[in-house]
């Protein structure tokens, strides 16, 4: 009976938990919420990808179009459009600095988001790629064992030749984790 006492407690206090937890969550947006006092439709179509810097300033993106919040989501900007193709692998470096894949060309905005530059074009070419830019590191990686790093915070990349990392055929890489400015780790399908 004492099993089964600290089982019911430990249970309650599980759900109970959880419910808590649960209540943490709040919808930023939806695109069917148009009720007075939330946020407006931004798009139907579906998020391609986003990043947030802090709780309050963030980044969405489409296939064809983009949104900053800088208050937690309460209000987003206006439709940005960028030249090249729709942003993924959003990246914040510092609170103005985002980086952002864009087709086959690495991507960046030093004013938060308002406006957006090309930076490198890596050869051999990969898309659908992720980034990260942790102090000098930055590491870019996507398909077909696609990479590229930089060692000057993102000014200038260096492709990776894809035979040294996988050989002639290699995965998409999925998953980048710096550990400081001079180790990195990146992973992707078939286990690589």
């Amino acid at each position: 009976n004492l099993h089964l006492l600290k089982f019911t407690i430990l249970f309650s206090i599980l759900l109970s938990t959880g419910s808590i937890f649960a209540q943490l969550w709040t919808p930023v947006f939806s695109a069917l919420d148009t009720t007075a006092g939330k946020t407006k439709v931004l798009s139907t179509s579906d998020i391609r990808d986003f990043a947030f810097y802090n709780e309050n300033k963030g980044i969405v993106s489409y296939s064809d179009k983009y949104h900053i919040t800088n208050n937690g989501g309460g209000l987003w900007s206006d439709s940005g459009y960028v030249q090249y193709f729709a942003l993924g692998g959003l990246s914040y470096a510092d609170s103005q600095t985002i980086f952002a894949y864009s087709g086959i060309r690495i991507i960046k905005s030093s004013n938060g988001g308002s406006s957006f530059s090309l930076v490198a074009t890596p050869n051999p070419s990969f898309s659908n790629s992720i980034i990260q830019v942790k102090g000098p590191l930055g590491i870019a990686a996507g398909q077909s064992c696609g990479a590229a790093y930089s060692k000057d915070g993102g000014n200038t990349w260096t492709s990776i030749p894809n035979a040294s990392l996988c050989g002639s055929n290699g995965p998409d890489f999925t998953e980048i984790d710096i550990i400081d400015s001079n180790i990195a780790f990146i992973g992707g399908e078939s286990g690589q």
